[in-house]
This record gives structure tokens, sequence and C-alpha cells, in this order.
């Protein structure tokens, strides 16, 4: 509960049992509506039944990129990572923002320098 990631519990068909505080703010539930009950796919759309065969197939997905859907705002990029909960059916989801790894660069003048990787 008190990660600052959003955190989603489903059962095995994606349908979300759990969440924390942070999920209802990644996608943007006021404080009277709940998740719980509705499939995750409400957010993920598609991407969920590509994660599910992918958890199907080893069990975890490491830093996945997805996007979010949103009420009424744009859709956001994130990462998740998800793993089947040993001892049931369950599947537990991390997410956050997606920020690019490595950001612009600033020198002393406030120009944007380029970054070589």
């Amino acid at each position: 509960k008190r990660t600052p990631d959003a955190v989603a519990i489903t059962d095995g068909a994606g349908t979300v049992t759990l969440a924390n505080a942070a999920f209802r703010e990644l996608v943007m539930l006021d404080e009277h509506a709940s998740p719980i009950g509705r499939p995750l796919s409400d957010w993920l759309g598609s991407a969920l039944e590509v994660i599910l065969g992918r958890l199907r197939e080893s069990g975890v997905v490491r830093l996945a990129s997805a996007q979010i859907s949103r009420a009424e705002a744009p859709r956001i990029d994130v990462e998740l990572s998800a793993t089947r909960i040993v001892g049931g059916d369950a599947i537990g989801f991390i997410m956050r923002v997606a920020h690019p790894r490595y950001p612009q660069a600033v020198d002393a003048d406030g120009e944007a320098e380029r970054n070589v990787h």
C-alpha cells in the first residue's frame, strides 16, 4: 500500500482484485471509483493479453513497455513488471510512468548537450 509504484493484483483472467492508491492515481480514478472487479484491460487494452501470454510462457514479465488509458486524459507510457503469485491463480503487476533512461544533460549556460551512449 505504501509503495509509490502502482500495484494491482488480478485473478488469472486479469480482473483486478486489489489495487493501491498509486494505481488509482495512475489511471486517474477519483476517490469514489474502484478498480476492483474491473478487467485490467480497461486500462492496458490489448497489451494485457500479450503480457498474460508471456506470463504463461515464463512466469514473469520484467520492465515491459505499455500504455495506460486514463479517464479523459492522454494515454501515458508505463513500464511494468508482472509475476504469478505463488500458491494461487493471482498475478501481481507493478507499474510506473516510463521516463527516458538518459535524460538530456544541460550545460552551465542552460543549453542542452548532446548525449552519446
